[in-house]
């Protein structure tokens, strides 16, 4: 069993996400978010295994989210969702483990959770 957060602005886009996520037995969403600050501070006590962010949203984006994470909860993988193309490079050179475009899709979803498998079992 895998523990995951959500961080979105947009609740709509949060509660689709929990959505596709819900058809995957190995997911237990332990925390949703509307801002990045919430997200941080219920993370570093929950240190799920993925946190689902978005990149835009207030008070902390999600790129300065990441890089809290990685020094205060390095076991948790991140994984984006969001509309934006442009942040991709960055986010993968700053430690995400995946970047998804919305909407993800089960498809999608689950290539994702193979990648998570594979780099929990530490071989990336």
């Amino acid at each position: 069993m895998l523990t995951a957060i959500l961080a979105d602005d947009e609740a709509y886009a949060l509660q689709g996400l929990k959505m596709e996520l819900a058809e995957f037995a190995e997911i237990k969403i332990v925390g949703m978010y509307e801002n990045g600050k919430a997200a941080l501070e219920s993370l570093v006590v929950m240190k799920p295994d993925i946190a689902f962010l978005d990149i835009e949203m207030p008070d902390m984006d999600g790129v300065e989210l990441l890089q809290k994470i990685a020094f205060q909860s390095p076991g948790t993988k991140v994984v984006f969702v969001t509309a934006h193309r442009n942040y991709a490079e960055k986010a993968f050179e700053i430690g995400a483990a995946d970047y998804i475009l919305k909407p993800a899709g089960k498809k999608r979803l689950q290539k994702t959770l193979e990648r998570i498998r594979y780099l929990k079992r530490g071989r990336v």
